[in-house]
């Protein structure tokens, strides 16, 4: 056996998680530079154009290659694989079936197009989850950089819309709400952000300014967003913590019910003197009983192509990718994706791809309760991004950032056993 060969099963018998050639944070921080640099690219001028070369390649799909080739290098050198990288391997497996289909039926461009959100949402997840526990707890610290970076570009915004409104319009990236200055998926990862350091200083026991000054941040830029999609994620978050914190610790619960019921009258206080916003507040919260709301909109689309359904086959595996998704809403021919992860696994994968993903999801639940006996900060940060990924992907679909993140819960939650009885190394 070689040196090389010798160390990395070394390394292997060293961890709980699957082995890796990587040894330092170095190579983990770049690929997550990577990730989180093209979305922040996005976020601030938009799409990058596509290469010719005979089809159109977006940059999109030279990560999904990069991402999936390291992915296959790291998972040929684990030692075995947990439960959660045989579900994430399991519906990559269907991804690349139906992608096949797909190019066969309508062409590599008219398939790749519908499957690269989910194709690196998914080689992101693979990769991450067979990272190194403090590696991944590293990349939680280039998320911090990255949700800092797009609260300053929507403070930038709003202060653009109050000096000049008419400069620049960003009503296409917020669905036609001026003040929505970034989309609902920063949004998302703003109020977890928000989340983790909450969880930060409970599995602590002990608040830092620091941690306290940028929950109030990213939890006002959330609130003034509207983004619905956020504020329920951001919501089931709080739900969770709250149960957790309870079971764990009753003190803490009381003070944290203290905290809020101090708060609370001060923020509504706040938004009444605000004006314009606290109606738009309002409007927000009202708006999904309206019968012709964007909820209602979507449901009734669902129900159209859930009936495209109709084979036994259809049902188990799913339609092949560049079936798209035509339907008609109040009469209007529409073709946008489904906006919710669970029906367009459930048309593209089928009920054995949509299961593939419970299980995935879950095992990480399960495997953070089972890590440490109470609770750590890795745990509970763990459970956090599956539970507002969860109830985020009702409406909205992934992306290659929620990707790296969810590859981080699962190795999260793979606290290892050695640190098992000194929770601050977890």
């Amino acid at each position: 056996m070689s040196a090389f060969a010798s160390h990395a099963a070394t390394y292997s018998m060293r961890h709980d998680s699957p082995a890796l050639v990587w040894r330092t944070g170095g190579a983990w921080m770049a690929v997550t530079g990577i990730v989180v640099g093209l979305a922040l690219t996005d976020a601030i001028i938009g799409p990058l154009p596509a290469l010719s070369a005979g089809i159109q390649i977006y940059p999109q799909d030279i990560l999904c290659v990069v991402l999936g080739a390291l992915a296959l290098v790291t998972l040929l050198m684990a030692r075995r694989w947990s439960v959660t990288v045989i579900g994430l391997l399991g519906v990559t497996a269907l991804v690349g079936i139906q992608l096949m289909r797909g190019v066969t039926a309508f062409g590599l461009t008219t398939a790749g197009n519908e499957s690269r959100t989910i194709a690196c949402f998914l080689t992101a997840a693979v990769l991450f989850a067979t990272a190194p526990h403090e590696h991944a707890r590293g990349a939680l610290k280039v998320l911090l950089a990255y949700t800092i970076a797009l609260a300053a570009l929507a403070a930038v915004r709003w202060a653009i819309l109050l000096v000049n409104p008419g400069w620049v319009n960003w009503g296409d990236v917020g669905g036609g709400k001026p003040i929505r200055v970034i989309n609902a998926s920063h949004s998302l990862l703003l109020c977890q952000s928000a989340l983790l350091a909450g969880a930060w200083f409970l599995a602590r026991g002990r608040a830092t300014k620091s941690a306290l000054g940028w929950i109030l941040v990213a939890g006002a830029t959330v609130v003034v967003l509207q983004h619905r999609s956020a504020w329920f994620a951001g919501a089931a978050g709080l739900v969770w913590l709250a149960v957790r914190t309870y079971a764990q610790r009753p003190g803490q619960w009381r003070r944290g019910v203290t905290v809020v019921c101090i708060l609370a009258p001060i923020g509504i206080a706040a938004l009444a003197l605000a004006g314009g916003l606290s109606t738009d507040l309002l409007a927000s919260l009202t708006e999904p009983t309206d019968p012709h709301s964007t909820l209602a909109w979507r449901i009734s689309g669902w129900n159209a192509l859930i009936s495209e359904l109709g084979t036994v086959s259809d049902w188990l595996l799913g339609l092949p990718f560049g079936t798209g998704y035509l339907r008609v809403i109040e009469g209007a021919l529409r073709e946008e994706s489904p906006h919710n992860f669970f029906i367009e696994a459930l048309l593209r994968l089928g009920v054995v791809g949509l299961l593939a993903l419970v299980v995935t999801y879950g095992s990480i639940l399960v495997r953070a309760r089972r890590a440490v006996r109470g609770w750590s900060f890795s745990t509970l940060a763990a459970e956090l991004i599956v539970v507002t990924q969860l109830a985020f992907y009702l409406v909205y679909s992934p992306d290659a950032v929620q990707g790296m993140l969810l590859g981080v819960a699962a190795a999260l939650a793979a606290c290892p056993k050695s640190q098992a009885q000194t929770k601050a190394a977890c």
